[in-house]
């Protein structure tokens, strides 16, 4: 449940001075009430904006230090308590979570002490800011990560546009703490074809999503080339929603089959994949900045009666490498559909070695599970995956966002999905520390419309 806090009233921030007889503003503001305010487009010498007010620097009491805030990180939405530490803090703190121009960046305080601040974490501004610290007396800042998963609906299971699945194919920014999200709508080509995304994630600089088609959707269907199934790999800018085509998934050496691309994630300055070829092989690839794919080690042979083919991979809080093969299935070649079987894999050779079994207990079925993963990706420390429970849900499409932790899966909330259809998640990305952009595909933080499973509209957390 989420914590509530009560605004605070702040002490008023005197300009600069203590009356009208002594104050003098700088360039660009005016005396208003004892405050600078102000007059233009910035503040004058000696002042600071606050809000929309200009206040004095340097008062007596010393500028604020910030030693620490706790947590350093927090969903999109916000709404989790912090405390901030440091020094010389007063009853005029003023707290903003990025742009302190901005009213609606502004956290809700509810203690404040000279070593001490609590309050409320606003909704996000930006994925990552610095929380500023404001006094009479000056500013301070720390580094703040809002953590995001960007996710992406392919197959969700089936061919794309099956029974129970949208044509749209959505793509959505979920808060990965609290059942919220933002529906971003669909990525379209100039023939107004959606792209049905298998995989995503960010690259090296945390403004571009490297994104990969299932290879059966529509647009696949209009633009691949004579190579079976195969990937559409693209780009995706965060901050405009621009896309940039770079080719299809293809082995130079192979001309009959192309590549589907199940997951990827950037290490080290290489692309890796989960791939695999329709009915034949399956494992790790390293993909080129033009799509082609060579492969690492040896592919696998395709499990017999395998009604997963992908899977999610991701790094754990170690550095290492998991994969859940074949959605998250014995890697052995057994006909089986998914075990929950998790293997960690060597990005030198490709070899899996099987880590666990992971176990999944849905609180109305009884029993332990095997877990079907789609898609996976780390945020915040934690490793969360996209669960597939359609067996439980009667085969259509049934899926939840759910967290890995050594061999326990735990279920955190159903997935978005159009109203009317099942979801079909099939890629996720968290947003990491490099990411700068203040919009998302092209729209304002603040103009982003969140809702909870049932579709309503909830308002954002802000200073209230």
């Amino acid at each position: 449940m989420r914590s509530g806090f009560l605004a605070v009233s702040f002490a008023a921030l005197v300009g600069c001075g203590g009356s009208s007889n002594d104050v003098s503003c700088g360039d660009g503001t005016m005396l208003a009430d004892g405050t600078c305010q102000v007059a233009g487009s910035a503040c004058g010498a000696g002042t600071m904006l606050v809000g929309s007010t200009c206040v004095a620097v340097g008062s007596a009491g010393g500028a604020p230090t910030v030693s620490a805030i706790a947590p350093p990180d927090a969903g999109i939405y916000g709404g989790r308590p912090f405390k901030i530490t440091g020094t010389n803090f007063d009853d005029t703190a003023q707290v903003f979570f990025g742009d302190t121009t901005k009213p609606s960046c502004q956290a809700a305080v509810s203690k404040i002490t000279s070593t001490e601040i609590d309050g409320e974490i606003p909704s996000f501004c930006a994925l990552n800011v610095n929380v500023s610290v404001i006094t009479s007396a000056g500013m301070a800042t720390t580094p703040f990560h809002y953590d995001a998963l960007f996710a992406a609906e392919g197959d969700g299971g089936g061919n794309s546009g099956g029974v129970g699945k949208s044509l749209n194919e959505e793509v959505y920014l979920l808060d990965p703490q609290v059942d919220v999200s933002v529906d971003l709508g669909s990525l379209t080509n100039g023939n107004a074809l959606p792209y049905g995304i298998d995989a995503w994630t960010f690259d090296a600089t945390g403004q571009t999503l490297l994104a990969f088609t299932t290879g059966d959707s529509p647009l696949d269907a209009s633009v691949n080339s004579n190579r079976g199934t195969v990937s559409i790999f693209f780009k995706v800018d965060v901050a405009t929603g621009a896309i940039t085509s770079v080719g299809n998934t293809v082995d130079p050496a192979d001309t009959t089959n192309g590549f589907v691309v199940s997951d990827a994630k950037l290490v080290g300055g290489t692309l890796y994949g989960w791939a695999y070829k329709v009915g034949t092989t399956r494992g790790l690839v390293t993909i080129a900045a033009n799509g082609n794919v060579a492969v690492v080690g040896t592919l696998a042979a395709s499990p017999a009666n395998d009604d997963f083919l992908g899977g999610g991979m991701t790094p754990d809080a170690t550095g290492a490498m998991n994969v859940a093969a074949n959605g998250a299935g014995s890697d052995t070649g057994a006909p089986i559909d998914a075990t929950g079987e998790l293997d960690t894999v060597n990005l030198g050779t490709g070899a899996l070695t099987k880590a666990g079994t992971l176990d999944w207990a849905p609180p109305a079925f009884g029993s332990t599970l095997g877990s079907p993963i789609r898609a996976m990706d780390l945020a915040g420390g934690a490793m969360y995956a996209v669960l597939d429970n359609g067996a439980i849900m009667g085969g259509i499409s049934g899926e939840t966002l759910a967290v890995v932790t050594g061999s326990h899966v735990t279920e955190e909330y159903e997935l978005p999905s159009e109203a009317g259809y099942q979801p079909a998640i099939d890629a996720l990305a968290a947003a990491p520390t490099t990411t700068t952009a203040t919009t998302i595909f092209g729209k304002a933080t603040a103009l982003l419309v969140w809702q909870t499973p049932d579709h309503q509209i909830v308002a954002p957390h802000h200073a209230r």
